[in-house]
């Protein structure tokens, strides 16, 4: 999969873009200057013509590896507690840790990379 990488500077952390260079599967992650070990993964889409074909796996794999490559021993994402995507990460090694502190219909899930 040919992707286009994108990195934003904040006065927190850095925020990366990833995205097809056909536009069919976009990903996005951050790292946080104080938790360098942790790369926090967001916004995994798929347009909905191409779904099932295994773009979303593909950027997800992508996304652990560049976390990888920058010194991170884990990677955190936040799900809905009740939906199909909870499942899709668990399949992928991802196990629970809270639910989000904000918002309990969300948890947080990791994984070691």
């Amino acid at each position: 999969m040919d992707i286009i990488t994108h990195k934003t500077k904040t006065d927190w952390g850095t925020y990366f873009y990833f995205i097809e260079k056909k536009g069919i599967v976009f990903g996005r992650a951050y790292i946080y200057d104080d938790q360098p070990e942790r790369i926090f993964l967001d916004s995994l889409s798929v347009l909905k013509k191409y779904r099932g074909n295994h773009y979303a796996t593909k950027m997800q794999v992508i996304r652990e590896k560049f976390g990888k490559k920058k010194g991170c021993k884990y990677a955190y994402l936040y799900v809905k507690r009740k939906s199909w995507m909870r499942k899709w990460y668990k399949r992928r090694g991802y196990v629970f840790v809270e639910v989000k502190k904000d918002n309990d219909q969300y948890i947080w899930m990791k994984k070691p990379l």
